[in-house]
């Protein structure tokens, strides 16, 4: 059988309670491999070795954003599509 398209997600918030959240629905219920990361810069880390498939990206994040995230892990090389998501309401 071979791997879902999208099996190796890379999820990137700096919320804890979200990162657990997402853990739990993808990887621990939906049987994906989730790497989660709290940073920009802890997700540039990673990126490499664990060859996300899919990319789920905080809006919002001190430091590093979602968009500027995407465009380093594209210079980087990594060209798995995205998803960003915010809990900002204006």
């Amino acid at each position: 059988m071979s791997e879902a398209p999208f099996h190796r997600i890379l999820h990137v918030d700096d919320q804890p309670d979200i990162r657990g959240i997402v853990g739990l629905a993808l990887g621990k219920i939906g049987g994906y491999a989730v790497k989660s990361c709290a940073s920009g810069e802890e997700a540039l880390a990673a990126a490499a070795d664990f060859g996300p498939q899919l990319l789920l990206l905080d809006m919002n994040m001190p430091g590093m954003d979602g968009m500027e995230l995407l465009a380093r892990l594209r210079d980087a090389g990594v060209h798995a599509p995205a998803v960003f998501f915010t809990a900002k309401i204006n």
